[in-house]
């Protein structure tokens, strides 16, 4: 996926407070309706996917009842152009309790 170029997506996971992250939740990268990648967002919620290639991607965040997509302007689908960087895109959502990503068993 690496292809040398800096392109990417970036953004925070943020509690409804939009101040308080997520931390250590799993944010997945698609295309084409498959996960491409899978990364955890850090102690400030921060998340990064970088390298690349130019095309359209969806972004969705593993909850104990399934998943929350990201949507924007009634539009689910990010379009990533070459030598871009898509910053701010902000995920916010509930808590979630400790626990209940262990007890999930989302496929």
């Amino acid at each position: 996926m690496n292809n040398g170029n800096n392109i990417g997506i970036e953004g925070r996971l943020l509690m409804l407070d939009e101040m308080t992250p997520h931390v250590a939740v799993p944010v997945q990268l698609m295309r084409d309706g498959k996960v491409t990648v899978t990364v955890l967002s850090n102690e400030i919620g921060r998340y990064q996917f970088a390298g690349l290639n130019t095309d359209d991607y969806k972004l969705r965040c593993q909850v104990p009842n399934g998943y929350v997509y990201y949507q924007n302007d009634k539009q689910n689908t990010l379009h990533v152009d070459q030598g871009k960087t898509l910053r701010h895109i902000n995920f916010r959502f509930a808590p979630i309790k400790k626990g209940d990503m262990e007890k999930s068993h989302v496929s």
